[in-house]
């Protein structure tokens, strides 16, 4: 029980930390906001991989701060970018839709993975799965950051605009 604890504190420290420190690096550049979802995906993927490869509880919550920070970092950012360029109008109803689709994703993934450890895999291998599964979104969004726009300042004296 402990040790279940330790690392479930390890996941809120990450979710705590991540937001923060990315936050401050984004510093409101719509831009740097969706680099920081790549790093997002890429730390989740990391952490979790890390987590499959760990020799001891300290190592594995090192891994669990990494994929929750990353995790955290996506919500934040992806929240942020979306109030942003959401009409005030429709922007209950996107969070809406965008909440209950992160609840059901983060439901079916836990059973999932419960399933499958119920079913002899070890939680490792789960951990290691799920590292990799977190990549494939995560070279998704590097090939649509590809394609998006550079940020193009105005004019002088006028604010930057990202698209």
């Amino acid at each position: 029980m402990l040790g279940m604890s330790v690392l479930m504190a390890a996941r809120g420290l990450g979710a705590f930390v991540g937001p923060l420190l990315a936050g401050k690096w984004a510093g409101g550049s719509l831009s740097r906001m969706r680099i920081g979802i790549l790093f997002g995906f890429f730390f989740a993927g990391a952490g979790y991989l890390a987590l499959s490869a760990s020799t001891n509880i300290l190592v594995a919550c090192g891994a669990l701060v990494l994929a929750h920070s990353g995790g955290s970092m996506l919500w934040v950012f992806s929240s942020t970018l979306l109030q942003i360029q959401t009409e005030d109008r429709f922007r209950g109803r996107v969070f809406s839709a965008e909440f209950a689709f992160s609840v059901i994703t983060m439901s079916a993934s836990s059973y999932t993975a419960g399933l499958l450890i119920d079913r002899g895999l070890t939680a490792r291998l789960v951990a290691a799965c799920t590292g990799f599964i977190v990549l494939i979104p995560a070279l998704l969004w590097a090939w649509v950051l590809r394609t998006w726009p550079r940020e193009v300042k105005q004019a002088a004296g006028s604010p930057t605009v990202s698209r």
